[in-house]
C-alpha cells in the first residue's frame, strides 16, 4: 500500500493531545528552554518529554566519530533511562521547550507512562523505517527516501510542498547515511536541479513533490 505524506498524521498532529495534556497537567511546573543548537543535559534517572521543537540524538563510537541515533519531536521521550548508549547526546535542532521528569514520577503517572510507551513505539517504526532506507543501495533513491521520511515525520504543509520543522546540515545528513559531506552536497545539488527540493527561506529543506512512503 502507498501511503502519501498527506494522508498520513505526522510524529506532531499525532501527539497533539499529549501535549495539551503535558502543558495541561504541568501548568504549574515551568518548562525547561533549550536554545537551537545547544546540547540537552543528559541527567542520571531523568527522562526529557519534549514539548515543542526537535532534538537529533547521537553517540561516539568507538572510533570517535558521531553515530546517529535519530530524531524526535513534540511528543517524544529521550534521556539517560531509555538509552544504553555510552556518550549519548541530544542537540536541539530548533528552540525546544521540554519537561524533565524523574523516572520514579514517570513511573507514577499513568499518563505519563502511556505517553513514554507511545513514544517507543514510534522510536520502534522509526528505526525500522531507517534501517529499510539504509538497505538502498543507490546512493541518490537512499537520500530521497531519508528525506522523504523526515518528512512524513516532521514536516508542515505549506504552499509550494513540504518544509521541515527544522533545519538539518548536511554532515548530519552524511552521518545518518554513512555517506561523505561531499557526496550529500552534491546529491542535494542534483535533487535542486531536479526541482524535488528547494531551501526555504529561513533556510530549511522543502521538498517540492509529495512524499510518497511505500
Amino acid at each position: 500500500m502507498t501511503l502519501t505524506l498527506l494522508e498520513s498524521p505526522s510524529l506532531i498532529d499525532s501527539y497533539e493531545g499529549a501535549l495539551e495534556f503535558l502543558e495541561t497537567t504541568y501548568a504549574k511546573r515551568n518548562l525547561v528552554h533549550i536554545s537551537a543548537k545547544s546540547f540537552f543535559p543528559i541527567l542520571k534517572n531523568q527522562i526529557w518529554l519534549l514539548v515543542r521543537g526537535a532534538a537529533f540524538l547521537s553517540a561516539e563510537n568507538k572510533d570517535g566519530a558521531e553515530s546517529v541515533l535519530g530524531f524526535v519531536g513534540p511528543g517524544q521521550s529521550f534521556g539517560e533511562p531509555l538509552s544504553r548508549i555510552d556518550g549519548y547526546n541530544a542537540l536541539a535542532l530548533c528552540d525546544c521547550d521540554v519537561l524533565c521528569l524523574n523516572i520514579d514520577e514517570a513511573y507514577a503517572s499513568g499518563s505519563i507512562s502511556q505517553l513514554i510507551f507511545q513514544s517507543i513505539v514510534a522510536r520502534n517504526n522509526y528505526v525500522e523505517s531507517f534501517l529499510v532506507v539504509l538497505g538502498i543501495k543507490n546512493t541518490k533513491k537512499k537520500m530521497k527516501a531519508f528525506l522523504e521520511m523526515l518528512a512524513l515525520d516532521f514536516g508542515h504543509v505549506v504552499e509550494g510542498g513540504i518544509v521541515f520543522g527544522f533545519k538539518i546540515n548536511h554532515e548530519q545528513i552524511a552521518d545518518a547515511l554513512g555517506i561523505t559531506r561531499v557526496t550529500v552536497t552534491r546529491m542535494m545539488n542534483h535533487l535542486k536541479d531536479d526541482g524535488w527540493l528547494k531551501k526555504s527561506k529561513n533556510g530549511r529543506i522543502l521538498l517540492s513533490n509529495r512524499p510518497v512512503i511505500r
